[in-house]
């Protein structure tokens, strides 16, 4: 076995890793903020659903396409998010921009619900969660 052939294998785990961990995440995510789980794992639907919640209109999701419009939106759409579960400026910073598998792991598996009363699943006010 070649030490390349180790590391390709090694790195594709890795990948394949990472992409379920934030499925996961997204999964949970979702349910958090009301949506249904499953559709946090829908590639282009969880991105028009978040866009919905966090600017009033899913057509908001195309300007991903615009480059630089595109990655201020991304960066805005985080920035809301942190807003409604209630997380300080400082704690998006680092963990939302720079180690995103970690922040999203918090607000996945963390106890802080969002702040908006629309997470709730029916008329006796239980939580998704």
């Amino acid at each position: 076995m070649n030490t390349l052939d180790f590391i390709d294998k090694f790195g594709s785990h890795l990948i394949l890793i990472y992409v379920l961990y934030s499925l996961i995440c997204n999964y949970f995510i979702f349910q958090k903020i009301g949506y249904s789980g499953i559709s946090g794992i829908i590639p282009v639907y969880n991105s028009v659903l978040l866009f919905r919640r966090y600017y009033g209109s899913g057509w908001y999701a195309l300007t991903l396409l615009i480059p630089f419009v595109g990655l201020w939106f991304a960066f805005g759409t985080i920035n809301r998010m942190r807003k409604d579960f209630n997380k300080s400026l400082e704690w998006a910073i680092p963990l939302m921009f720079i180690f995103s598998f970690v922040g999203y792991g918090i607000l996945a598996f963390g106890s802080d619900l969002p702040r908006n009363k629309d997470y709730y699943i029916n008329e006796d006010r239980k939580p998704l969660i």
